[in-house]
């Protein structure tokens, strides 16, 4: 699968939480069209593909376009402060593709001891890529 139908896959993913209310609203549109990085036909056909949220969640296989399909349901469901669904679909999702609670909950990392802070300084100094630490995350979270 290419990165463009990773997008889409992870679009249809995307698109079961902002209808879970029965309407799109400006801001989750707004939201998808960044995900995605499609122009607003492309949008309104996966907005208008009714595939199973099963299926939607099997097609996408990426790591990363899984991150930021969680991170973008997590904007969303902050954004959208309707927040017991959302978080029940965000939890539903993370599970099935088999991530650790932690990956979607900024909270429960506090108090955890991580050796980021260091790659972490250099990085705001220009001396480390985000490549780098983007991998040290993942590496201490106990993510492929």
């Amino acid at each position: 699968m290419n990165d463009d139908d990773e997008r889409l896959a992870g679009l249809r993913v995307l698109r079961h939480l902002v209808w879970i209310d029965g309407r799109v609203d400006p801001i989750e549109r707004d939201a998808l069209q960044r995900f995605a990085g499609v122009d607003a036909a492309a949008l309104d056909a996966a907005l208008a593909d009714p595939i199973p949220l099963d299926d939607a969640i099997a097609a996408v296989e990426d790591p990363e376009v899984r991150h930021a399909v969680l991170k973008t349901a997590r904007w969303i469901a902050h954004e959208h402060r309707s927040q017991n669904d959302d978080e029940s679909f965000v939890a539903r999702v993370r599970d099935a593709w088999g991530l650790e609670k932690h990956f979607d909950d900024p909270d429960a990392l506090r108090g955890r001891d991580t050796d980021i802070s260091e790659l972490s300084r250099r990085f705001t100094h220009g001396e480390a890529s985000a490549k780098e630490l983007a991998r040290k995350i993942r590496d201490d979270l106990g993510e492929d």
